[in-house]
């Protein structure tokens, strides 16, 4: 069965690992997502298992299951020329996923009020372990600390011994679902 229903929709994607099975969801469903990576490449290019056992960014099964379906550039938007050549592509874009900390796309240039000037219909989804405001939204968090905080950990623990972390990044599997 094929479901397209996101047809003609274009995605772009600034997610790290917290945020990248979003991408992969509607890329699924049919949209164009378009995996934007810092010169150098995803940080998630380096997790394992790797093909054959053998590391490399090429190599990470984790990276190719995520990415599915997806187109991928590797665009500087640190950089002047790398803003402006993004803006172009969020012109002709329907929504923009990202997962930076509360505040950094602001700081490029780039947060929702500079990009619904470029494009009115944008939508612009955020995805942060504790949201854009508040007590605990400038902490930085991993997989284990999200799930630990939420209380998902204690789910995956036994009375007698501490929880264990889960074999893949639960916490950024459902923000992207929850995303999506």
């Amino acid at each position: 069965m094929n479901i397209d229903f996101l047809s003609g929709f274009r995605v772009l994607d600034l997610t790290d690992e917290l945020g990248i099975y979003c991408g992969r969801i509607l890329a699924d469903f049919g949209a164009e997502v378009i995996k934007v990576e810092r010169p150098g490449g995803d940080e998630a290019r380096n997790r394992p298992p790797f093909y054959k056992d053998l590391p490399s960014p090429e190599n990470s099964l984790f990276w190719a299951f995520a990415n599915l379906n997806k187109k991928g550039i590797t665009l500087d938007i640190s950089s002047d020329e790398g803003r402006e050549l993004f803006k172009k592509l969020v012109r002709r874009s329907d929504l923009v996923i990202e997962s930076f900390p509360p505040g950094a796309l602001e700081s490029l240039g780039l947060g929702y009020n500079e990009l619904a000037r470029v494009n009115r219909r944008l939508v612009l989804t955020s995805i942060t372990p504790y949201g854009h405001n508040g007590p605990y939204s400038d902490y930085p968090a991993g997989d284990i600390n999200i799930m630990a905080a939420g209380g998902m950990l204690r789910l995956h623990a036994d009375i007698d011994r501490p929880p264990v972390r889960f074999s893949v990044p639960l916490a950024g599997f459902l923000g992207s679902l929850h995303a999506a």
